[in-house]
């Protein structure tokens, strides 16, 4: 799977749809705080959100709480794209990620 992260929820999903525009057999899915991630509190409910996607589209609190609670794990990763990378205090925030 690839996990491609932006700074806020308008990036992500401008940039879900000029991907999906791009690559129309691709499946795709947005995942932000407003689809309420922090409710799905299992590997298992994850797995099933994830199933067949081929390109998660979200923001980076998304992924490192995904991460932080181990429903998710990077090495699942195929491709990790961080997009306008210089929103990310790097030092601070992956340092912290459960590599």
């Amino acid at each position: 799977m690839i996990w491609f992260l932006t700074e806020g929820v308008a990036l992500c999903c401008q940039q879900h749809d000029v991907v999906h525009r791009a690559i129309p057999d691709a499946v795709t899915k947005v995942i932000v705080d407003g689809d309420g991630p922090d409710l799905w509190g299992s590997a298992k409910t994850w797995s099933e959100v994830c199933n067949g996607v081929d390109v998660v589209f979200s923001t980076f609190a998304v992924l490192h709480s995904t991460l932080g609670h181990g429903y998710v794990r990077l090495q699942d990763l195929a491709l990790l794209i961080i997009d306008e990378g210089t929103f990310l205090p790097l030092q601070a925030v992956f340092v912290s990620m459960p590599f």
